[in-house]
């Protein structure tokens, strides 16, 4: 039986949603918040102790958790300065077990479907990666860079917004599969972006290309299991994906 913890990063509150009173991990899809929506994925999906990186307005979180009455730890995250900043805490703060480990950004991580997670993880232990990421083939316009992979679809770097073209790009879903064990080693060597100072997560992109690794992709063939939730017009296509999904 394979063995592999979770971490859920569920720090951040939702000023961009132009509410600042609510994590936006509590803000609703389809009538159920997108923490009760990840718990019951990674429930149905047999991960069963779930671990959470929370900071912005924490007892909130925690008050709903408790509600699920699901098996779960948490630590905070007191300065908010990145999503690498808050998994470092949290492979500080938790007794991990397994040999590997799923990161998932709980304002992207609503609308995934059991199976997708269990694939996800099947993919990375079998090709035995150190990293591997959630990927999906955008053809909308957005406001992030595009992933560049290689031709056996390995994740080599990242092309900026300003040098995006017209047409499909691979994007990050907010999710990743690492080993714990070089993830732990690694995750201090990411800088911060030199635009928000913040410590962002995907750019583990560098710090593995820097060592000749190969960074997997596994990819999301349906386009209903992601949106991320960072404004209204987030929430509103994300409602609308779930809607579609069911």
């Amino acid at each position: 039986m394979r063995k592999i913890d979770v971490i859920i990063l569920a720090a951040g509150k939702g000023t961009r949603m132009g509410n600042d009173s609510m994590p936006k991990i509590l803000m609703k899809i389809g009538g159920n918040s997108i923490l009760k929506m990840i718990v019951k994925t990674l429930l149905q999906a047999n991960i069963r102790t779930l671990n959470f990186v929370l900071g912005y307005k924490s007892e909130n979180v925690i008050a709903e958790l408790n509600l699920l009455g699901v098996n779960y730890n948490f630590t905070i995250q007191k300065e908010l300065n990145g999503t690498a900043k808050s998994l470092e805490e949290g492979l500080k703060s938790f007794r991990l077990k397994g040999d590997n480990l799923l990161v998932l950004f709980g304002d992207d991580a609503g609308l995934y479907k059991p199976k997708t997670i269990n694939n996800f993880i099947d993919n990375h232990i079998s090709v035995r990666s150190k990293c591997t990421m959630l990927i999906l083939n955008e053809k909308r316009s957005l406001d992030i860079g595009a992933l560049k992979l290689n031709k056996n679809k390995e994740i080599v770097g990242v092309i900026p917004k300003s040098e995006l073209k017209n047409g499909n790009k691979y994007v990050l879903c907010g999710a990743f599969c690492f080993n714990k064990n070089w993830i732990t080693k690694n995750i201090s060597n990411i800088k911060p972006s030199e635009r928000s100072g913040e410590y962002p997560l995907p750019q583990i992109i560098d710090v593995a290309t820097s060592q000749d690794i190969a960074v997997n992709s596994f990819e999301l063939k349906n386009l209903n299991e992601w949106e991320s939730v960072n404004d209204p017009i987030g929430l509103r296509l994300a409602e609308a994906k779930f809607k579609q999904k069911i």
